[in-house]
């Protein structure tokens, strides 16, 4: 990836009965959560400096990096 933001998106989530109720997608968050879990995809988004990072976090620091550019 470029440096910068770059967005993908994952669902994670525990199988269960409910979930599989709610969604016809359930095997995809279920299979994003061991992704997200796995040691060596861990260790490869370290290596190559990858953040995982929320929404909530992204407006935050776009907030200061803007505030701090005013001064």
């Amino acid at each position: 990836l470029p440096p910068g933001l770059s967005q993908i998106t994952f669902g994670p989530a525990e199988a269960s009965d409910a979930l599989a109720a709610i969604t016809p997608r359930w095997q995809q968050l279920v299979w994003d959560a061991k992704l997200l879990q796995d040691p060596l995809v861990r260790a490869l988004f370290q290596s190559e400096g990858v953040q995982l990072t929320n929404w909530k976090e992204v407006m935050r620091r776009f907030r200061e990096s803007t505030a701090s550019s005013i001064r």
